[in-house]
């Protein structure tokens, strides 16, 4: 498996977020990696994130979100998903691949329960209409999948 580094940048181009991880597979669609969490300890909604948690990420060349899979580093038990709302990818480079997040998430816990997180910074990022359209519809994708996800589950 090949080694990548994954590049997450704001808006303006800042990178947010770099670090490495391992290349699981590529379509034309999308890219899947495997990464572990590189910092200390914190919490997002109800899931506490630790340094060594386990990340199971997909991105997407034509969706306008991704969906990163926590996995627990003691057990490997699945935590929930952190889903970045931001510009599809581009397939990536040999040992690169460019995020550009769009500051709106959604978090899922490990029972479905849905949080949307950021939406204020959302509003205020200076994009024009027709990116905020497509984040937003990317946004109410990216719902709709982990809604039918745990309805077929408990079916």
């Amino acid at each position: 498996m090949n080694k990548i580094t994954i590049v997450k940048r704001d808006y303006h181009g800042v990178i947010r977020w770099q670090y490495k991880g391992t290349l699981v597979s590529k379509s034309d669609k999308e890219i899947v990696i495997e990464a572990y969490f590189d910092r200390e300890a914190t919490s997002v909604g109800n899931i506490i994130l630790n340094k060594g948690d386990r990340f199971v990420e997909t991105y997407f060349t034509d969706r306008w979100f991704d969906i990163l899979e926590i996995h627990d580093k003691d057990d490997d038990h699945i935590k929930g998903w952190y889903c970045d709302i931001g510009f599809p990818v581009k397939k990536p480079s040999s040992d690169l691949l460019f995020f550009i997040d769009l500051e709106l998430d959604l978090l899922v816990d490990a029972d479905g329960d849905q949080m949307v997180l950021d939406l204020e910074r959302f509003e205020s990022l200076e994009i024009d209409q027709e990116t905020r359209k497509k984040a937003l519809l990317g946004l109410t994708q990216v719902r709709t999948y982990f809604k039918n996800t745990f309805k077929s589950i408990d079916s």
